[in-house]
Formats: C-alpha cells, sequence, structure tokens
C-alpha cells in the first residue's frame, strides 16, 4: 500500500523487512504491507505550552510566580531529533506532547528564576528568556522538541494573582533593601 505523509507529519514504519523503523515527513510517499507492518503517524505541528512556576525563590530569596507562553516543534530536519521524538511521543495525543514539554520548560524556568533577581527578571526579562531557553535546550532535544518562542507573560506574587513592580527609587544594586512591591489592588477577596 502507498501512503504520503502530510506537510506536518511524519510517517513511522516498522515491522517484517524492515531492520529498523523507517521515518518520511513532509509530503514523501512510503509504500508498507498492510498486515506485517505497522505505519504510525506523528504530528509535527507547534505546541503551544503555557508554564507557570509557582513560588518559586529569586537568587535574593524573594518568592515569586512567573508565568510564559513557549511555542515548540518536533524538529523534522535532524533524524536524530526525529528518531527521539518518535520514541517519546509516538502514538501520543497533542496534549501529551503539550504536558511533556510544560513540565521540562516549568522546571528549567524555576531554574533560572533561582540565578537572577527579581529586579533583573523584571527588567531584563530578555536576558531571561535566554537564560530558560539555555537551560531547557538540551533536555527538549532530548524529546526532539525545539523552542520557537518563549515569552514571559508576567512576573506575580507568590499566589500567582498581583504583578510585581520595581519601586525605581531604590538602586537594584542595594542587597539590603527588597525593592519590589506587589500591587494589593488587584487582590481579589
Amino acid at each position: 500500500m502507498l501512503k504520503r505523509a502530510g506537510a506536518n507529519e511524519a510517517l513511522v514504519l516498522s515491522g517484517c523487512f524492515l531492520k529498523q523503523p523507517r521515518m518520511v515527513f513532509g509530503g514523501k510517499r512510503l509504500v508498507y504491507i498492510p498486515c506485517v507492518q505497522k505505519l504510525q503517524i506523528l504530528p509535527i505541528c507547534s505546541v503551544t505550552c503555557p508554564i507557570e512556576s509557582r513560588n518559586v525563590s529569586t537568587k535574593n530569596n524573594v518568592r515569586v510566580t512567573i508565568r510564559a507562553i513557549a511555542i515548540l516543534t518536533i524538529d523534522s530536519r535532524e533524524k536524530q531529533m526525529l528518531s527521539n521524538a518518535c520514541q517519546v511521543f509516538l502514538g501520543k495525543r497533542q496534549s501529551e506532547v503539550e504536558a511533556t514539554a510544560g513540565l521540562i520548560l516549568a522546571g528549567h524556568q524555576a531554574a533560572a528564576v533561582g540565578r537572577m533577581n527579581v529586579e533583573d527578571i523584571c527588567r531584563n526579562g530578555n536576558v531571561f528568556t535566554q537564560l530558560v531557553t539555555d537551560l531547557a535546550a538540551s533536555d527538549l532535544q532530548a524529546v526532539g522538541l525545539v523552542i520557537r518562542s518563549y515569552v514571559l507573560d508576567g512576573v506575580l506574587d507568590p499566589s500567582g494573582v498581583a504583578p510585581v513592580y520595581i519601586d525605581e527609587g531604590v538602586e537594584s544594586s542595594d542587597t539590603n533593601h527588597i525593592n519590589v512591591l506587589f500591587d494589593e489592588t488587584k487582590i481579589e477577596h
């Protein structure tokens, strides 16, 4: 039987007459024998993950909640990355891919928070973003995923309700004074 891979899917063939699974993607065709070979489809479309690290401690021991959004894809350009994705995600639903990616990123996001002061996270979101993506890259590659976009969505109080504001009247190098304000007007009782 002949099957063509869609533009955003990979076909994985296993079974008789094959030493190892065969993979094709992006419009390529595959010939298989239905009774003795198994054909599986791996979607390689983008995955959007909301990420939240609740009540994590920064370098200067201020507890915050960090929210971000990440867009990831299964990297089909490299055979090893596609093979990694097949081992982990073949037969899984899109929601399971999102959950796995979200857990990996949440852990690395929390680690990045611990390496920076809250003031630096708020003022230099691009540095924080780069740190998270650098920390998470190898673990995501191990499961065949690549970060296409990571955006810091909010720095909030430990409960995740009120946004954090920086008191501009105090220098951030002054380690004896935590110059973070929580906007109490946003908290609903």
